[in-house]
């Protein structure tokens, strides 16, 4: 049987309503991710905005959040259809089982006739990879680096500004701005924009000034405190002439700020300079907690751990979690949300793995899903009902658990 859509809960049972709600749902992304309005601009360009924020929020566990996966596949769906020129259509498998066991999709189609998968990249690419590398690739010519968006490529104009200290041989220009100056260029050989080692056969990108924005480095080099090896992707925060690094892809293993990092692997910054996320190449103790390697790990500005995956089974909050358990603290470092591992007991309550428990400021329960049948005050409540306590640890509400897994 073909799986059902992860996590988009039962807001839009067999998919009904879910194309109507896009422009509403598309608007809630905002809030949801703590961006600001004005870089949810529905370009290409913004997914990379996207991408940064649900690092922060915790990668692919963040999305098993039905609240903001509605939200997120509407906003991408949103900037496919924009870039297709297409409309949106639903998917429905029917399974003989009845509805509840049909499977649904909401997809574009562009004005090529061709299908665009918003829902379908998430699951797997957050867990290692790009929101907007993989609409990118989706795209093809309609992306922001394809042919539609180089209709100007016949007018050129010369190369400015730190591009244009450069011999024109040791470069080829591959992408142009509207008004014909250098967007993309591929070296030739190894050159110095700067003091930025750029590396033979590689791409780099430049403002409209000739400021260079993006490049590959030729030999190990340092950035105020981060230093990375050859072979590494840097791309500035806003430019060489600010010097801050936004992220980069690394070209060999090495260490980050203390965190064992292997070479593909991306890594963004704050304006700080602190880490904001990554994936750890092995298991690594931080702030005193086993974080497992393999698994995204993010920070707050301040350098507090904000995401981590446990890598055995650990104390925290005066309660003992499983190796695998996913975790979320706040800024202050207090633990608010975690996704268990595997079915486990949580103030003699029995908790449901792949469930969200959430809790308080004071450390007391909030949320918990049922992994069997329990009764709580003489009431029995049975498996994947979710309690709701209050702050003192009664219970206030319990939600029966949807039939249909939706």
């Amino acid at each position: 049987m073909a799986e059902k859509p992860f996590g988009l809960g039962t807001r839009f049972p067999g998919g009904r309503g879910f194309v109507d709600a896009v422009a509403l749902l598309a608007q809630e992304l905002e809030a949801k991710l703590k961006l600001d309005a004005a870089v949810l601009n529905g370009s290409v360009d913004s997914l990379e905005h996207v991408d940064q924020a649900a690092r922060r929020f915790g990668g692919h566990n963040f999305l098993e959040d039905p609240t903001i996966l509605a939200p997120l596949v509407a906003y991408v769906g949103e900037v496919m259809r924009a870039a297709t020129d297409g409309h949106w259509d639903l998917r429905v498998t029917d399974f003989r089982g009845g509805e509840d066991s049909d499977s649904w999709e909401p997809i574009i189609v562009g004005a090529n006739g061709r299908e665009y998968h918003p829902f379908g990249i998430f699951k797997p690419l957050l867990e290692r990879g790009s929101v907007w590398a993989r609409v990118e690739v989706e795209l093809g010519e309609f992306g922001s680096l394809g042919p539609r968006a180089r209709q100007h490529r016949g007018v050129q104009s010369p190369a400015t500004g730190t591009l244009g200290t450069v011999p024109e041989d040791a470069y080829q220009v591959t992408l142009r701005y509207g008004d014909g100056r250098p967007r993309t260029v591929r070296f030739n050989r190894n050159v110095r924009i700067g003091d930025f080692p750029c590396r033979a056969g590689t791409d780099a990108g430049f403002s409209r000034a000739g400021e260079l924005f993006a490049a590959t480095l030729s030999e190990a080099h340092g950035f105020g405190r981060l230093r990375f090896g050859p072979g590494t992707r840097v791309r500035y925060l806003k430019g060489q002439q600010d010097g801050r690094i936004g992220d980069v892809i690394l070209g060999e293993d090495q260490e980050v700020d203390g965190l064992p990092c292997s070479a593909g692997t991306f890594l963004s910054f704050y304006p700080n300079q602190r880490v904001s996320g990554t994936t750890l190449a092995s298991d690594c103790d931080i702030k005193g907690i086993p974080c497992a390697g393999g698994r995204e790990v993010s920070f707050y500005k301040s350098g507090r751990l904000s995401v981590a995956t446990l890598a055995k089974d650990h104390v925290l909050i005066g309660r003992r979690f499983p190796r695998g358990t996913w975790l979320l603290f706040d800024e202050e470092a207090r633990l608010v949300r975690v996704f268990l591992a595997e079915d486990w007991e949580i103030d003699a309550v029995p908790a449901k793995a792949k469930e969200t428990v959430e809790f308080y400021e004071n450390g007391r329960m909030r949320l918990v899903a049922l992994a069997r049948r329990h009764s709580v005050l003489a009431q029995t409540y049975p498996e994947g009902t979710r309690l709701f306590f209050d702050e003192e640890g009664r219970l206030t509400y319990a939600q029966p658990n949807s039939p249909s897994g939706r």
